[in-house]
């Protein structure tokens, strides 16, 4: 599924929840590992938001996918 279930606690307290729909995905060559993101449509408790999500994870192996698009 492109669907992403999210959950966020800002510093004052409040909770930003909601679901996030990937439209596009991409990744990028950085530090020689991928760097997968997704452009996003998200439905949330506070209204809808579009936006990137970053999945860069900097301790995992290295990939033969380098710099493609996904």
């Amino acid at each position: 599924s492109n669907a992403r279930h999210f959950s966020i606690r800002l510093v004052d307290g409040r909770t930003i929840e909601g679901t996030a729909d990937v439209r596009q995905r991409w990744s990028v060559p950085i530090e020689g590992k991928d760097r997968p993101g997704s452009t996003v449509v998200a439905d949330t408790n506070v209204g809808r938001l579009i936006g990137s999500l970053n999945d860069w994870d900097p301790d995992s192996p290295a990939t033969t996918n380098r710099g493609s698009v996904r």
